[in-house]
């Protein structure tokens, strides 16, 4: 999954899948040696850290 895909999924409200994207990613490769160490994962990570933040804050307040 590249960044792209990511922000796709989460502008398309496909945020639920870009999320479980994300996790299964940390769950799957999290254990190897220098996997938060690349950019383009942490990259990834940080975005969907925010953006499942502001979702489940704007679904608190619906």
């Amino acid at each position: 999954m590249d960044s792209n895909q990511y922000d796709k999924l989460a502008q398309s409200d496909g945020i639920y899948q870009a999320h479980n994207l994300v996790k299964s990613l940390k769950e799957s490769y999290g254990d190897l040696a220098g996997f938060n160490s690349i950019s383009e994962v942490k990259e990834i990570i940080e975005k969907d850290e925010k953006a499942w933040l502001k979702f489940k804050i704007k679904r608190q307040t619906n």
